[in-house]
């Protein structure tokens, strides 16, 4: 299961003023729109090594159906909260699912339904969930050894611009916060 981001992160997981220009040892103002860049696509390189999202934002997933199973587990957490549960009826209407037909475990990105799913129209995309994802709005929220990987990656890209980032360079910082994304849901 895929997530894609309907809301990105208003802000970085750094800082390139506070935080990357001191790293990079950059004192001028020439290259800023370039470690900004780099800021994001290193916080992109992170987020999919980890498959966590850093900061705040929102995410959903399109399912073609809800699955056999009592339960859903969301890629791309920490999860804080699932926003809305959308499908198509038999009659390919949209509805919403009631927040009160099922729960929602943020510290294992689950959703368990309380009975059962409901039916839905036997077509792609039938089945929309749309949830709140990150460590949390700010950065000081992520977890510094992440931090540390985004600066140390927009390091990399900074001074070796050619060339691919070395896929070990922060495996040692991250490997405690790395999930293994479920195959099925």
């Amino acid at each position: 299961m895929r997530s894609v981001i309907v809301t990105p992160p208003s802000i970085q997981p750094i800082d390139r003023d506070a935080l990357a220009d001191l790293h990079l040892k950059v004192d001028y103002s020439v290259d800023d729109n370039l470690i900004d860049l780099q800021i994001k696509a290193a916080t992109q390189y992170v987020e999919q090594l980890t498959g966590q999202s850093l900061i705040t934002q929102t995410r959903s997933v399109s399912l073609d159906y809800f699955p056999l199973c009592d339960t859903i587990t969301l890629p791309n957490g920490p999860l804080q909260s699932v926003t809305s549960i959308k499908y198509q009826d038999e009659d390919d209407n949209e509805q919403t699912l009631s927040s009160s037909e099922y729960w929602v475990d943020t510290s294992s990105r689950r959703i368990v339904v309380k009975d059962t799913w409901p039916v839905t129209k036997d077509r792609p995309g039938a089945v929309t969930i749309t949830y709140l994802a990150g460590f949390g709005a700010s950065a000081d929220s992520v977890p510094s050894p992440l931090r540390e990987a985004v600066l140390i990656v927009t390091g990399w890209m900074y001074t070796n611009r050619d060339q691919p980032v070395p896929h070990d360079l922060v495996l040692p910082l991250i490997g405690t916060y790395v999930v293994v994304q479920d195959a099925f849901y």
